[in-house]
């Protein structure tokens, strides 16, 4: 009788054992799958961010040889123009789920979004410039910067098809026109 107990006890354990591993197996796979679609999720948001914030357009270059009222309006918009930092490429080990060329892309667009903002400073340093040129290449890689952010978005896009409607939703100009 001793024994049989001892059995039914150790059957017991077994049987404990075997629905812990199979429960924490389970709740690992969850939270996998939960720490993806975050990940995708905040790289999508901040990507559609960054999309949104490029194609609203500058003042016309034309404002900057005219009165100083519109002159003021042009400095305005620039210094808004600026974005700041890109979050998502601070921690890219939370991307795990891009290629390697697309995490390159994304640090090469905070790159970008970095030398932007440079040179709307270097702009805004000389308030009586009228620097056109500069102000030409600051408005020509606002578009390559959101076109940048639209193919890694594309990319998104394509391989995670489960996010599609909240990016097609918020697809600023559609498919981007160059490569980074």
């Amino acid at each position: 009788m001793n024994i049989d107990i001892t059995i039914g006890v150790a059957i017991g354990a077994v049987l404990a054992a075997l629905i812990n591993i199979y429960w924490s197996y389970k709740i690992a796979r969850l939270d996998d799958k939960n720490n993806k679609e975050e990940s995708i999720r905040l790289l999508a948001g901040e990507l559609l961010s960054v999309a949104h914030h490029f194609s609203v357009p500058l003042f016309p270059i034309r404002y900057l040889d005219e009165d100083m009222k519109q002159r003021t309006e042009v400095m305005r918009r620039l210094r808004l123009a600026k974005y700041g930092a890109l979050k998502a490429s601070e921690d890219t080990s939370l991307f795990g789920f891009l290629s390697a060329e697309h995490i390159r892309n994304v640090h090469q667009l905070a790159n970008k979004i970095r030398n932007f903002d440079i040179l709307i400073d270097e702009f805004l340093a000389e308030p009586e410039c009228n620097d056109v040129d500069l102000y030409r290449m600051i408005e020509s890689r606002k578009d390559y910067i959101e076109d940048c952010s639209q193919l890694i978005l594309a990319y998104i896009n394509e391989h995670h098809p489960e996010y599609e409607s909240l990016i097609s939703q918020s697809t600023v100009n559609g498919e981007p026109n160059y490569l980074i």
